[in-house]
């Protein structure tokens, strides 16, 4: 095998584990819902593992809201549900804060302004002395 092979199976192996991490399990939607999504009042069954079948029914969605969100309503096996669904179709500018993702980065448990940074680069911290003032 060349490595252009090689190169073009991890590929695959790879896509498929970030599209499985993503949207979990799909290999049971019906391909035509899969690729296209389903059409108002549209209904189709999901077989769900050995002898356990659900009908799912699209209803309605929602207009987007400021973030892009969309309330799709739906039912499951005759309940009525609804999911909030981001519009990727929609270029969306609304400031989203950032949460603190690394070890390096310090996290806030509310919104809001600081009026004071107490220390500067370099600064060594004790434990639980106070660094800002809000």
């Amino acid at each position: 095998m060349t490595s252009c092979h090689t190169n073009y199976i991890r590929k695959v192996y790879e896509d498929f584990h970030k599209h499985f991490d993503t949207y979990g399990e799909v290999r049971n939607l019906p391909t035509r819902a899969f690729f296209y999504g389903l059409d108002y009042n549209e209904e189709i069954l999901v077989t769900i593992g050995q002898g356990k079948t659900v009908i799912i029914k699209y209803l309605n969605k929602t207009e987007p809201d400021e973030l892009g969100m969309r309330l799709v309503f739906f039912e499951l096996n005759g309940q009525m549900r609804s999911v909030p669904v981001r519009d990727r179709k929609l270029k969306i500018e609304a400031v989203i804060h950032q949460k603190a993702e690394r070890s390096n980065e310090i996290g806030a448990p509310l919104q809001g302004n600081l009026s004071r940074i107490l220390v500067k680069e370099g600064d060594s911290l004790e434990e639980n002395a106070p660094f800002i003032y809000h």
